[in-house]
């Protein structure tokens, strides 16, 4: 019976032989979606095993080190856990997420990414949720449909809705509903939502919707409270149109505190003019080589300003 077993005579028997390949078993199970799994984590495991018994070297700090202290990430580069602690724990705390990822050089010009898999291998679990966080905030921040709550206290990313059409003309596609504090607002205005046939209102009272809906939904010292809040928010906006250019690309604020007018956007590396906002070619110049349009008190642009001489410097 043991020399039976030993040649695997009965495993052409029970036609668990591959017949294409001798050295091969085909296990059949009743239900695969239960032993696949099993079969990966065993094989991960496997990996792992196989993996710890050698010594690598870290391609950061040169060091040889044993497997039990290196990972090996899926792009197949090999670091040693204290350079990748080091390196992703000071990306994630100043939120720079688009490097959290291999720091070999090849890598690095592909911007390759870790995934959340090797990130939670090397980092605590609060600054695992950080860096779910900030992933999520920077895939709300490259979606031009995605405006954030105008409530001061609030300020939760609100997406479009679904169902809704960004291109329609029907003013449904400004409505935004916050799902935290639930407030109904305009995308357009960021004022109260006004229904989708009225425009916005280009001077709307002080009390414009989001002070009544403090004063329904919060106690007075919490509505007073909020209210300061309020008005340093506009104040807030009154100084990023006065001394900040929008973006054309992301839409972002961006402030100038020296050199010349040709900008490159920190979040999507748009080329931008400082003075007029309008996008320009990377690495060209010819914007700055003809009269810029200027920007009335009405936010009309006028034409051949005398007052500037072309080159980003007034006369």
């Amino acid at each position: 019976m043991v020399e039976y077993i030993r040649t695997g005579d009965f495993l052409g028997k029970l036609r668990l032989l591959s017949t294409t390949n001798h050295d091969s078993i085909t296990l059949f199970h009743h239900t695969p979606q239960l032993i696949v799994p099993l079969l990966q984590t065993f094989e991960a495991s496997s990996q792992l095993n196989q993996f710890t018994q050698h010594s690598y070297s870290c391609s950061v700090c040169l060091t040889l080190l044993h497997g039990s202290k290196c990972l090996q990430l899926n792009c197949e580069h090999i670091f040693c856990r204290s350079c990748l602690e080091d390196f992703w724990k000071l990306r994630i705390k100043e939120g720079d997420v688009a490097r959290v990822g291999c720091p070999d050089p090849e890598c690095v010009k592909k911007a390759t990414e870790a995934s959340e898999e090797e990130v939670a291998k090397i980092v605590t679990e609060a600054e695992l949720v950080r860096w779910r966080w900030l992933r999520e905030k920077r895939a709300y921040e490259k979606d031009p449909t995605v405006v954030y709550c105008p409530i001061a206290g609030c300020q939760t990313p609100v997406p479009k809705p679904q169902d809704v059409d960004a291109n329609s003309d029907i003013g449904w596609n400004r409505l935004r509903q916050c799902s935290r504090c639930k407030f109904n607002f305009c995308a357009l205005c960021k004022r109260t939502w006004h229904g989708p046939l009225e425009s916005c209102p280009l001077n709307p009272p002080e009390d414009s919707g989001k002070e009544r809906f403090f004063a329904q939904n919060h106690s007075k010292m919490s509505a007073s409270k909020m209210l300061k809040l309020r008005r340093a928010e506009k104040a807030s906006l009154q100084y990023l149109q006065f001394a900040t250019t929008s973006c054309p690309g992301c839409h972002c604020y961006v402030e100038k505190t020296a050199g010349c007018n040709h900008m490159v956007c920190f979040k999507c590396s748009q080329h931008f003019c400082f003075r007029c906002g309008i996008a320009i070619p990377d690495k060209s110049y010819d914007h700055f080589s003809t009269l810029c349009f200027k920007l009335d008190a009405n936010g009309q642009r006028i034409a051949n300003d005398k007052s500037w001489n072309g080159h980003g410097f007034p006369q």
